[in-house]
């Protein structure tokens, strides 16, 4: 309401909707495209919910430490990411539409531990950080 206010032209959101019902989220983000096709306001949204941002933005920048490692049209990246960190953040999205039988069919290593899912995200973390 403040940044409406004063006639702002963009609105910083730092995970807006995160901690709402999903109910309240959608209409949230709803008044936000209002918003943005009504009165012609910006939103740079803050956020690690994938299924958010492809709903929300027309771009998406993804950061890595602190850099932008991948901008561009959000639907492109999400479909076709370059980044192995984007990539990283992709695969890391449940698909609820994916039966969990699935997920370990031909997999002998399914029931793989948290210590080794530590130890295989470091790996991959310390390979980022090589880029």
């Amino acid at each position: 309401a403040r940044a409406l206010a004063v006639g702002s032209q963009i609105i910083l959101t730092d995970e807006p909707t995160s901690m709402l019902d999903v109910s309240i989220r959608l209409g949230v983000l709803n008044l936000m495209q209002r918003m943005k096709q009504e009165l012609g306001i910006g939103f740079l949204y803050i956020t690690h919910d994938l299924a958010t941002a492809h709903y929300i933005a027309e771009e998406t920048a993804v950061m890595y430490k602190g850099q932008i490692v991948e901008w561009g049209d959000t639907h492109s990246i999400l479909k076709n990411p370059q980044h192995p960190y984007t990539k990283l953040l992709i695969s890391a999205v449940p698909d609820p539409d994916l039966p969990f039988g699935n997920l370990v069919k031909n997999e002998p290593n399914y029931s793989i531990d948290a210590d080794e899912i530590r130890q295989r995200s470091s790996i991959i973390v310390d390979e980022f950080d090589q880029i």
